[in-house]
């Protein structure tokens, strides 16, 4: 599939090799669009479960590449009708890019989720203060040993970083909520190109 997609947009595009996809990117600094393909296989009755298989890319040449089992259908609803929360999963993800933090899109999603929820912080007007409280709030959770994949109980989210990679971006969102919490205009800095 790489290779396919290196031959068909390798001249307009850059083609990463990513976990479980394949990144695209077209165009330059200011102007820049990036797409993820996922390429999965159907399991069972697809059109009636929406299950499939995703390939996990192994961490060394030597291993074998791995299998991840999701729910296509529940994963899009876990941002369904939550337009604020997917505000913020779009600034997170353009911090944990240009931060070159290892924090895979899934944990960022149901994170931000989870911390606009009620029961934590709930939504404000602000995108401001939900982006915020979403840093402190995975900062926190990523101390912890589990996240359950809401699409598919028995996938553990954190087992996708090492303990190393889960320390680090803990430390960087904790800092730059502190920095945000003493003077917002921080917030420039982290966004500025």
């Amino acid at each position: 599939m790489y290779e396919t997609i290196g031959k068909e947009f390798g001249e307009q595009a850059v083609v990463t090799r990513q976990t479980k996809g394949i990144g695209l990117t077209f165009g330059e600094d200011d102007n820049m669009i990036h797409l993820d393909i996922v390429p999965g296989r159907e399991i069972n009755n697809y059109a009636l479960e929406g299950k499939l298989n995703l390939f996990v890319k192994p961490d060394w040449a030597w291993q074998n590449g791995g299998s991840f089992k999701t729910n296509i259908r529940m994963q899009r609803n876990i941002t369904s009708n939550k337009p604020q929360a997917r505000t913020v999963i779009k600034l997170l993800k353009a911090y944990r890019d240009r931060n070159g933090l290892a924090l895979p899109s899934l944990i960022i999603d149901q994170y931000v989720v989870e911390s606009l929820n009620e029961r934590n912080f709930g939504v404000q007007l602000s995108t401001t203060e939900n982006l915020i409280n979403s840093m402190n709030f995975i900062a926190i959770k990523l101390q912890n040993s589990t996240l359950r994949d809401l699409a598919n109980s028995s996938n553990n989210l954190l087992d996708k970083m090492s303990e190393m990679e889960k320390q680090q971006a803990s430390n960087q969102l904790s800092e730059d909520f502190a920095r945000m919490k003493e003077n917002v205009r921080y917030i420039k800095e982290i966004f500025e190109c």
